[in-house]
């Protein structure tokens, strides 16, 4: 039963009937706290904000295990040149086999159907004096029991590092879905910014985010850098998050572990999501 409510959360119309569903779109693969990310720069801050893509060549895979066989994936590459930073992602999610039901047969048909989402997208950025801007194109397709949806949408960013102070300012998700009913929609449209403070030996910040017809989403939380020493590094991340009104951040805490040696960099980080559990996230970084 948590996986069909999981299921139906993920790939219905949406809780405002004026909206896609594609609820996935609003959940980092890399990190479930909103602040953490848009202040990661490089190429696993990508995903929140396209302005935090760096100068760097860099890969990072993610894999997210979820309740019942549901799986969030993640793949991105940042590659730099001399005219400003490219990105390019997928976001998979794979929700295995889902049972069928009918008023009549509440425990199952016996038959199962599958359902599907994916977002393919391309980013760029570019420092122009003190502030990095940032722009990316997604395309995405879903399909649940044999019918599909597709759509687009466009981010764009900001990003300034000082001193002592990050500043993030984003806007994620503004596009539109064909529905499965061939009728058009919007996507849950996001704006948000925040800033973080620089310690010696850490980081924190908060992140104010609104998504389109929901409330206010407030993000806090910092990390601490336990160990430092030539290319080694162990750094620990805690905060909170306000949620959504649905599966795309129910209230709740979030903590993650990063150890970096040289180039590779290995982050595990889980977040509560209430009844639906607290699913584990592996992500791996490189830098070649």
């Amino acid at each position: 039963m948590k996986k069909i409510i999981f299921i139906l959360v993920f790939f219905s119309a949406g809780v405002h009937a004026d909206r896609a569903g594609v609820s996935f779109l609003k959940i980092s693969p890399l990190l479930p706290l909103e602040n953490l990310g848009c202040f990661n720069n490089g190429i696993s801050g990508f995903w929140h904000n396209p302005a935090l893509l760096g100068g760097k060549k860099e890969a990072a895979v993610a894999y997210n295990a979820w309740l019942d066989g549901v799986k969030l994936n993640y793949l991105a590459v940042g590659l730099p040149s001399a005219a400003g930073n490219f990105g390019f992602s997928l976001t998979y999610l794979d929700s295995g086999k889902i049972p069928e039901t009918t008023s009549s047969a509440k425990d199952g048909t016996g038959n199962y159907f599958s359902s599907l989402a994916f977002r393919a997208r391309a980013g760029y950025s570019k420092k122009l004096g003190y502030f990095r801007f940032g722009i990316s194109f997604s395309d995405i397709n879903e399909e649940i029991a044999g019918k599909k949806a597709s759509g687009g949408c466009l981010s764009a960013g900001i990003f300034r590092r000082g001193k002592n102070l990050e500043f993030s300012f984003f806007l994620r998700n503004f596009g539109w879905m064909t529905e499965m009913d061939e009728k058009s929609s919007s996507l849950p449209a996001m704006a948000g910014f925040g800033a973080a403070r620089i310690f010696k030996s850490g980081k924190l910040g908060f992140i104010v985010s609104a998504t389109s017809g929901e409330n206010l989403s407030v993000s806090v939380g910092g990390g601490v850098t336990a160990f430092k020493k030539g290319g080694k590094m162990l750094e620990f991340l805690v905060g909170y998050r306000t949620g959504f009104e649905d599966a795309g951040g129910f209230a709740g805490f979030s903590a993650a572990a990063r150890v970096k040696v040289d180039g590779l960099s290995i982050r595990l980080s889980a977040h509560y999501f209430a009844d639906l559990g607290s699913p584990l996230r592996i992500s791996i970084g490189f830098a070649f």
